[in-house]
């Protein structure tokens, strides 16, 4: 594989993400670690997004399943609560058209989930997305299976079997009490049973060496708990005060720790235990059933998820907050090495969970920025920004909002970052608005500024106004750009450039210092609204001043994009020789950002699309038109992702390469993904690439309407809005010419 193979980065994250893949990986990678370094790999720093550990995971699957005879089976149990990346991942693998000689079991409790629940949403989509890709097929590909207790007959035979008895009926009386109180649930059977032990009304009778018990059915069912959670809190109750508290303590912790720590967790006011006593505690609860020891990762478990939840509460109120505040300090001071990292996440969720008398709210925001920064760095979005909010309500509750002002700004930032990024903009806005308004500074202002522009352009599409906003914004940090452009004021920039480059060519800015100057991002994006909304003067005029700003403070990462959109305007005039050149500085530029690996993406895809491709055959560009869309959605980056698939599709036919059934297929898929990261606009462009290669491939009365099984365009226009529906006019306009320029 080119992305998971050995040496890939995608072999990389596998091992950070699943560390129990090593030996697998280590099995095909003749450069792998010598045997017994595997902790110096999971250690490792790599901190891949989302996107990068879905894709890794999908062509690991992918590569397995196509090497087996039989079909890869996966069963993933109590899917109610699975987290926020677990339920991304699941949507990227359950709806992927790739994936193939594979069945996914995902079982998860009814009255757990309801409409409004992130997996019932899962499998919704889910199913929408099959039923899209396969409207054809005559099976399903997803079946809904309810799995109901067992039989009366069944618990029947059960407790006959536990209590030693050979005939079903001399256990009636006990079975038909207990399947009235738990309905045939195995988990609530067994521990109705033991609560009868408990209260030895099922005993074990010495006399006639049997299992035996004295009252009636209606007594049977008074003596067990109509709520099995208080049938296990009765029996943990009856268990040594120690073991208790040893499960009290567990039950907070989503992982298991080693003795040491557990030993630290349990030593707490003045109780004082050592690890070999600990030890003597596990092993006592597991004896008593409540915990299970993992022989594969040689730790122990909860046996069951009611055994944890029964464990809580077992100290009062005002114990329980001293004790979740020992808790997450514990956790908080264990050696945050990458494996260990879920101890930041656990302890800071428990401070989150705690009254706002017992928190320091101050650093209690710092903790939920500092692991938001983490999840971030792990490609958790929807984490990283329910710990940013937790944090805003935090600096809320403490009163000293921006009176803390580095703090208050560094969390509001990263806020705008992150409910940009999950696609809230209505809130990142709120928090723009809220920056705007309480910064002291225009370099303080600059993150909501620019993010301010990003939130209007995605959200509209209206180019032309987004060119308009980042004027305004520029000039706010000194750039004087008028309204309207004159032809002496340009003449005027122009000269002020060329005294600036001091007569060299282009190239020269090859050679131009590194500096941190964010600046150059507005630039970029006002740029970029420029040349979409084809105002050419604007796009010159800015990226003179860009030139000129970097000639005398240095450049930034977003430089090469910004003199690869000028190249792309030149191009798209027709001055071929200026933008070929200003194209190779682009690409000389990014060498100095190589571990910018989106930005480095972005500028080269501009280059090849708008530039290279008028100078070299079209078919040069298609393999790495294809490698770019892999690595910008490997960095999540999809708006421009699905930028380069659709350059791609037009080199393609542009090259008047065989409009063959792989091509067709990389457009069916690019669709599906289209609806997978909900993006509608490109889901249309895509549709109508498709119908445009039917067109071709099939002659119908009309082959320049864009009519047919992949896309109606009369349909389709009437559904959008209008400023949608002028940009998919464009689109079809220029593919229905190309169609009359091929029929006509």
């Amino acid at each position: 594989s080119e992305l998971i193979g050995p040496g890939k980065e995608g072999n990389q994250i596998l091992r950070t993400t699943f560390p129990i893949l090593a030996p697998l990986l280590d099995s095909c990678d003749k450069t792998s670690p010598p045997q017994g370094s595997e902790e110096k790999v999971s250690n490792s720093t790599v901190h891949p997004s989302m996107n990068a550990i879905n894709e890794s995971t999908h062509e690991l699957l992918e590569a397995i399943t196509a090497s087996l005879d039989q079909p890869l089976i996966i069963f993933l149990d109590d899917l109610q609560w699975g987290d926020g990346s677990s339920i991304q991942m699941m949507s990227f693998l359950l709806t992927s058209a790739k994936l193939r000689n594979i069945m996914f079991i995902c079982a998860y409790r009814s009255n757990k989930v309801d409409a409004g629940h992130s997996f019932a949403k899962l499998m919704n989509n889910v199913k929408e997305a099959r039923q899209s890709t396969e409207p054809s097929s005559s099976q399903k590909s997803v079946e809904g299976m309810d799995l109901l207790s067992l039989s009366r007959e069944a618990i029947t035979m059960f407790i006959a079997d536990s209590v030693k008895k050979d005939v079903a009926d001399d256990v009636a009386e006990l079975a038909e009490a207990v399947y009235t109180k738990t309905t045939g649930n195995i988990f609530f059977v067994k521990q109705a049973l033991e609560e009868l032990v408990r209260k030895n009304i099922l005993f074990y009778d010495v006399m006639y060496f049997e299992w035996s018990w004295v009252v009636s059915k209606l007594e049977l069912g008074n003596y067990m708990s109509d709520d099995v959670v208080e049938t296990v809190k009765g029996k943990i109750k009856d268990l040594p005060g120690d073991v208790q508290r040893l499960l009290v303590v567990m039950a907070y912790l989503p992982n298991t720790l080693t003795v040491p720590i557990l030993k630290a967790l349990m030593n707490h006011g003045e109780l004082s235990f050592d690890e070999a006593y600990i030890r003597d505690l596990l092993k006592k609860a597991l004896e008593e059933g409540m915990l299970l020891i993992s022989v594969e990762r040689r730790n122990y478990v909860f046996a069951h998820d009611m055994i944890r939840q029964a464990s809580f509460g077992q100290e009062g109120d005002e114990n329980q907050e001293e004790l979740l505040l020992h808790i997450s300090q514990v956790l908080l001071d264990v050696d945050q090495e990458p494996k260990m990292e879920w101890c930041l996440y656990a302890a800071v969720d428990l401070r989150n969970s705690l009254p706002a008398d017992k928190i320091n709210h101050s650093d209690l925001a710092k903790l939920n920025l500092r692991v938001a920064q983490i999840a971030r760095s792990r490609g958790c979005m929807r984490k990283e920004n329910e710990l940013l909010k937790e944090g805003q309500r935090c600096l809320v509750a403490s009163g000293f909002m921006w009176e803390d002002y580095a703090l208050t700004l560094e969390l509001y930032n990263a806020v705008i970052v992150s409910d940009y990024s999950v696609g809230s903009l209505e809130h990142a806005r709120i928090a723009i608005g809220e920056v705007l308004k309480h910064t002291k500074s225009l370099d303080d202002k600059l993150q909501a500024h620019r993010y301010q522009l990003l939130c209007q352009t995605i959200e509209t599409r209206d180019y032309s106004m987004g060119v308009e906003m980042g004027i305004t914004i520029l000039n706010l940090y000194g750039f004087n750009i008028p309204a309207k452009l004159k032809k002496t004021y340009m003449m005027k920039e122009q000269m002020k450039l060329k005294m600036a480059m001091k007569n060299r060519s282009y190239s020269c800015l090859v050679d131009l210092p590194l500096t941190y100057a964010p600046v150059l991002s507005i630039f970029y994006h006002v740029i970029r609204c420029a040349l979409f909304s084809e105002n050419k003067e604007v796009l010159k005029l800015l990226t003179w001043k860009a030139i000129k700003y970097s000639l005398k403070n240095g450049i930034d990462k977003d430089f090469p994009r910004v003199i690869s959109m000028l190249g792309a305007s030149l191009a798209k005039r027709g001055k071929v020789k200026a933008a070929n050149e200003l194209g190779n500085v682009s690409l000389q530029l990014t060498d100095n950002f190589r571990e910018e690996k989106e930005i480095c993406a972005i500028t080269k895809m501009t280059t090849f699309v708008c530039i290279l491709n008028q100078v070299q055959p079209f078919c040069n560009s298609l393999d790495p038109l294809l490698q770019f869309y892999k690595d910008l959605k490997f960095c999540g980056n999809v708006e421009i992702s699905l930028g380069s698939m659709l350059a791609y599709f037009h080199s393609y036919v542009a090259a008047g390469l065989e409009l063959s059934p792989l091509l067709e297929s990389k457009l069916t898929l690019t669709e599906l993904y289209c609806q997978q990261v909900h993006n509608p606009s490109f889901h249309t462009s895509f549709k109508m690439c498709r119908q445009f290669s039917l067109n071709l491939k099939t002659r119908t009365n009309n082959p320049t309407k864009l009519l047919g099984e992949a896309f109606n365009e009369d349909e389709e226009l009437i559904k959008m809005n209008d400023h949608a529906r002028e940009m998919a006019l464009r689109d079809s306009s220029s593919l229905r010419l190309q169609l009359a320029f091929i029929f006509w």
